[in-house]
């Protein structure tokens, strides 16, 4: 499960930034579907500021 990349905003500079820092895998389980347990993973994406004097990780 992967969501649309889209602009974030730094928390600490408030610059915009599209860029990506890396991916990493997030399992998400206990859900219930069908009756069965299921577990989902999700494919989470944190972004880097481009700010050369911030340079924070956003997730």
């Amino acid at each position: 499960m992967e969501l649309e990349r889209v602009p974030h905003q730094c928390p600490c500079c408030r610059q915009v930034t599209d860029r990506v820092h890396d991916y990493r895998v997030q399992k998400i389980k206990d859900h219930h579907i069908f009756g069965r347990r299921t577990a989902l993973f999700y494919r989470k994406r944190r972004y880097v500021c481009e700010n050369e004097n911030c340079r924070k990780t956003i997730l």
